[in-house]
């Protein structure tokens, strides 16, 4: 079995496909399923999220005044 590394890499540029089991089409429908792990992008996430509050605060406390 070939174990792939996982690495951080742009989204909108590319997208890498990891064998996980074998693949059996049993029908003309084909159902694709994406898991995209974003964890690697949550101390970034967490960052933007906190800037996006102070700056929500700061238009509370100048829309008061």
């Amino acid at each position: 079995m070939v174990v792939a590394e996982p690495y951080v890499q742009p989204l909108n540029n590319t997208v890498v496909f990891v064998k996980e089991t074998e693949v059996v089409f049993t029908s003309n429908i084909w159902r694709v399923v994406l898991n995209i792990d974003l964890s690697t992008y949550h101390e970034i996430i967490s960052t933007v999220r906190a800037d996006l509050f102070s700056v929500e605060q700061l238009n509370k406390v100048y829309s008061d005044c």
